[in-house]
């Protein structure tokens, strides 16, 4: 396995400095807007170097396998298209939908209608919620690298080596990207990384549940602080009758440095509760579902109330500065 990760980490190592020459970071340039949190234009294209490394792993598995990388290829390709050209939401979804239904096809998922449906519109969230999560310098990044370890310890553990082999090399081709996407981010990884990565994440997630590596909730639990920031935030606007759709900055690790904490120390936050929740998961994947439900109940409640809590402690804080000034 030591072979392939290195080229993994070589490979995507390479690419991101090629990205980053001055010659090529002026192509796919991401300029400032109303939903950015970065002041300069930064280029968007650091998904490419990770998914070079990433593709690199193709080369060693077998089968089943080796399609989840095809097709998160395809959604490369698409969101690349869509990072360069702003594709409709639209053609962007048609195209997840597609990839989704090509994916139960490949892994023989024979649920009923329901349970189909269900878990297709979990897994087309699962990918925009980690592009969605890919708004500030480092997270998405992070994120993936604690996520990944975790699914790759656990499938290690229960031999199941390919699997191990993807989750690993997407850990070690995130790592040169993450280097240069920590504030202030010098290139960032774009649609064509993030949403790829999302559906890996849930790909290899559902993969790893069917061939019985470990129950259902445990990938969620891994990913519980960015499914509770993304899911809280999109029920909040839903409620306040707004576009879900519109871009915006209302994430809660949008609104914490919002309200003044440091990108830092949001970052800081984020990942201390990713280390949490991918050593809760790796520690109780051999656990019932129920019990496992459980946690991730406990750990999404905690963090959307966390969240709300620091919000409140920030405006009240910023009220009596506001106060003693006048």
């Amino acid at each position: 396995m030591l072979l392939p990760l290195f080229l993994s980490l070589f490979s995507s190592a390479s690419i991101i400095l090629i990205l980053l020459h001055p010659s090529v970071s002026k192509f796919g340039v991401d300029y400032p807007n109303s939903r950015s949190m970065h002041k300069l234009p930064v280029p968007r294209t650091g998904g490419l170097s990770i998914w070079v490394g990433v593709l690199i792993s193709f080369l060693f598995v077998p089968n089943n396998e080796s399609y989840f990388l095809l097709l998160a290829l395809v959604l490369v390709a698409v969101s690349l298209v869509d990072d360069l050209y702003d594709l409709r939401i639209g053609i962007r979804i048609s195209f997840q939908i597609i990839i989704t239904i090509l994916y139960f096809i490949i892994i023989g998922l024979s649920f009923n209608a329901l349970l189909l449906i269900i878990c297709g519109v979990y897994i087309v969230w699962h990918m925009n919620l980690y592009n969605f999560m890919d708004g500030m310098d480092g997270l998405a990044g992070i994120m993936t690298v604690i996520g990944f370890f975790g699914l790759g310890i656990v499938a290690m553990n229960e031999s199941s080596f390919s699997i191990a082999l993807i989750s690993f090399s997407t850990v070690v081709s995130v790592i040169p990207f993450l280097l240069f996407n920590f504030h202030p981010a010098r290139i960032f990884m774009g649609d064509c990384g993030s949403v790829p990565l999302g559906f890996l994440s849930v790909a290899i997630g559902f993969y790893g549940w069917l061939e019985q590596l470990w129950s259902f909730f445990f990938p969620v639990i891994l990913f519980a602080p960015f499914l509770a920031d993304a899911t809280f935030t999109i029920l909040r606007r839903l409620l306040k009758k707004k576009n879900i759709f519109k871009p915006h900055q209302e994430h809660y690790y949008q609104r914490l440095v919002k309200y003044g904490y440091s990108v830092k120390k949001v970052w800081l936050g984020f990942t201390f509760a990713m280390v949490l929740c991918t050593i809760i998961g790796v520690s109780t994947y051999k656990k019932t579902l129920t019990f496992q439900a459980l946690v991730f109940t406990v750990l999404f409640l905690f963090f959307c109330i966390t969240a709300v809590c620091l919000e409140k402690l920030v405006k009240i804080r910023n009220y009596r500065v506001s106060c003693e000034k006048n």
